[in-house]
């Protein structure tokens, strides 16, 4: 099980759109070293990208932190049109790919919402009784409920296309989430992502 994780967010500068989807499979084999984390490269639109890492300790991002991929990306600031944009998050539930689905996902899902004042732990009870939904869904090959740094709460859902995206989105995943909007303080953010990479080191 997954405890803590990362999500980045990259802007890649104007012409490097190739370049960063290159660096984002290069670094693969180094992040295979890694035991036990999961990492997940997004394309979230058009010069847009995001990584998400989940960890199984807070000892385990912090080796991420300090080892050859955080480097490899210090040393391609170039390709940015910003530095990139570190988010400390928690893993509140997961599932976790298996090796057989490992690399297939084509496509996914982000999911940010902000709970309303006072209905924190039961949003967070609910993001975690998800697991359940989700866990009898074949083809949501990978899924994590996360809680952010600045107290929003949200999804991210791997699919290996977009049938079985549209699947999951007319399921009852987010009938649940509609059914309790008495615990959020504004509409859901959604983004309906591509998958460039993703690597499970077990």
């Amino acid at each position: 099980m997954m405890t803590c994780g990362l999500f980045v967010e990259l802007e890649a500068a104007r012409d490097q759109e190739a370049s960063v989807e290159r660096f984002l499979e290069e670094v693969l084999p180094m992040l295979r070293t890694e035991p036990e984390s999961a990492w997940f490269a997004l394309r979230l639109r058009r010069y847009h990208y995001g990584i998400l890492d989940a960890f199984p300790d807070e000892a385990a991002r912090v080796r991420h932190l300090l080892g050859p991929v955080a480097q490899e990306l210090g040393e391609r600031i170039p390709l940015f049109a910003r530095p990139p944009v570190f988010h400390a998050v928690d893993i509140l539930a997961d599932k976790l790919p298996t090796l057989e689905a490992l690399g297939g996902d084509r496509k996914g899902l982000l999911l940010r919402v902000t709970p309303r004042r006072g209905r924190e732990s039961e949003l967070e009870e609910l993001m975690r009784s998800t697991q359940s939904i989700v866990d009898a869904e074949p083809d949501t090959t990978a899924w994590f409920a996360l809680r952010y740094d600045n107290g929003d709460f949200g999804f991210f859902d791997a699919f290996p296309s977009r049938r079985a995206r549209r699947k999951h989105l007319l399921g009852k995943a987010p009938r649940e989430l509609v059914k309790h909007f008495r615990l959020l303080g504004g509409l859901p953010r959604g983004s309906l992502v591509d998958v460039q990479a993703e690597t499970f080191a077990t």
